[in-house]
């Protein structure tokens, strides 16, 4: 089972973070994949870049699921 976890914010602390700490505390047996924003400042701009630039595109999220699902 694999969770993949997507968030315009800072991966540390971030609510990815919580999510894998409640699968591990569970004891679930997922695979948690956070896609954020690693602790970076980002420039303020065009949204559909800077999704590319961090890796949180719908294209990135895709990559992501295929990867995942092989």
């Amino acid at each position: 089972k694999h969770i993949i976890v997507v968030e315009e914010g800072i991966k540390k602390g971030g609510f990815g973070e919580s999510v894998e700490t409640f699968i591990l505390e569970s004891g679930i047996d997922a695979d948690v994949q956070v896609m954020a924003i690693d602790d970076r400042f980002v420039e303020q701009g065009n949204v559909a870049l800077l999704r590319e630039e961090i890796g949180i595109s719908y294209k990135n999220i895709y990559e992501k699921v295929m990867e995942l699902t092989r």
